[in-house]
């Protein structure tokens, strides 16, 4: 779906908004999040209008402010999650662009926080979801590699429930 011109002003000025947040209280972790969440936002309408290198501007801002709220705040599972999520959305458009190494790196780091997650509340379905969907983007990414397609769909039964798991002949 082509997002909107208004679409996109909108997520602009809350960007701007946040900005504006952040200078009149600085240390404020939620005016923080705030605005990597308003670049995410921004980046997500340029991915779809396909403008990739400016999405991929304002996902590594949002990365690098959530990066750094997971940094002062370690206990808080919320902020580890926004790092993942920021990893993929990076990896993503680094994928889309070719940049194949760039990307497994990017889903690789996604993947080894939601293991960690899973580890920490194994209950937290929505966390296995994310591991799950990890997999399939590194999967993805070296099925371009190598230039393969799937060969089987297996199906596995786990214990969040069944899921199926693509193998590729090498």
């Amino acid at each position: 779906m082509m997002e909107t011109k208004e679409q996109f002003e909108v997520a602009e000025a809350d960007l701007r908004v946040a900005l504006k947040n952040i200078e009149q209280d600085p240390g404020n972790a939620d005016h923080q999040r705030d605005v990597a969440i308003s670049h995410d936002k921004v980046g997500d309408i340029l991915e779809a209008q396909e403008d990739l290198g400016a999405a991929l501007d304002h996902f590594l801002q949002s990365l690098e402010i959530f990066q750094r709220l997971a940094v002062q705040d370690t206990r808080n599972a919320d902020h580890q999650r926004d790092v993942a999520i920021s990893h993929d959305k990076v990896g993503n458009v680094l994928r889309i662009q070719g940049d194949l190494g760039a990307a497994l790196e990017h889903f690789q780091q996604y993947q080894e926080i939601f293991q960690r997650l899973v580890k920490q509340d194994p209950s937290n379905f929505a966390w296995h979801q994310d591991l799950y969907i990890s997999h399939i983007r590194i999967g993805e990414v070296l099925e371009l590699e190598a230039n393969i397609q799937p060969v089987m769909v297996v199906v596995v039964e786990l214990s969040v429930g069944i899921i199926p798991v693509l193998f590729w002949i090498m």
